[in-house]
């Protein structure tokens, strides 16, 4: 009786058809339900949700993207999301989108973003999410051009002797 109500007074919890308790947010399936580990369980699920697991997956469940323009879900990693007027991968944490949208630097593109819908510019290639660049360069490619000289290592030198001391 003690397990139900626990389970009832906890909306991330239910008990599935193996009699097993599962925390629905996250996945994670606990032991059968039986009369002699009905307190080992209660303190097993108790624990799990004071951990970092259960604590982060929270977190990311409770951002709404929809409420904020120009940010779109990531494409790769789903505990990111992106800003299209910046370019930027941010996490997928509440208190850090709300930051970076009170910053300098995305209200100024707001700014220009608005400038150029008044002067009516196209701005679907911008706020066209199907257009997030994917960054699978590694950095492994130099900067140079192709149009650089390239130096020769086989130049000599003027003879000049080294004395080793």
């Amino acid at each position: 009786e003690s397990l139900q109500k626990f389970i009832r007074d906890h909306d991330d919890l239910v008990v599935n058809d193996e009699d097993k308790v599962l925390c629905i947010s996250t996945k994670h399936e606990f032991g059968s339900i039986t009369d002699q580990n009905i307190e080992s369980l209660k303190n097993a699920i108790e624990s799990y949700f004071g951990g970092k697991k259960y604590k982060m997956s929270k977190i990311y469940s409770q951002v709404a993207v929809d409420d904020y323009p120009y940010i779109v879900p990531h494409k790769k990693h789903q505990k990111k999301v992106y800003c299209m007027l910046c370019s930027l991968e941010l996490n997928k944490v509440q208190n850090q989108i709300e930051s970076h949208i009170k910053g300098r630097k995305h209200a100024y593109r707001v700014r220009e973003q608005e400038s150029l819908k008044e002067k009516g510019d196209d701005l679907s290639e911008i706020v066209d999410p199907e257009n997030i660049p994917i960054d699978d360069n590694d950095g492994d490619e130099s900067m140079r051009s192709d149009d650089s000289e390239e130096v020769d290592d086989n130049v000599e030198e003027d003879n000049i002797m080294f004395e080793v001391v």
